[in-house]
């Protein structure tokens, strides 16, 4: 559905609170980066993250709001 030429659909990396790592907390299909980003927001849960499709980042939550 969502995967781009290379196979790879999205992933949303969030900040390990421990050691401060990022780490890949989901990979998940969407029908567009505005789709993915409305999922990601629920599944960040407020953390510092990061959406990835393939090689691009989407988008960066720099804050916990």
């Amino acid at each position: 559905m969502a995967q781009d030429r290379n196979g790879h659909g999205y992933r949303l990396l969030c900040m390990n609170a421990g050691n401060g790592h990022m780490e890949v907390l989901r990979r998940f299909e969407a029908l567009n980066d505005s789709v993915a980003i409305e999922l990601a927001e629920g599944w960040r849960e407020k953390r510092v993250a990061e959406l990835w499709r393939s090689y691009r980042v989407v988008k960066h939550w720099k804050t916990v709001a």
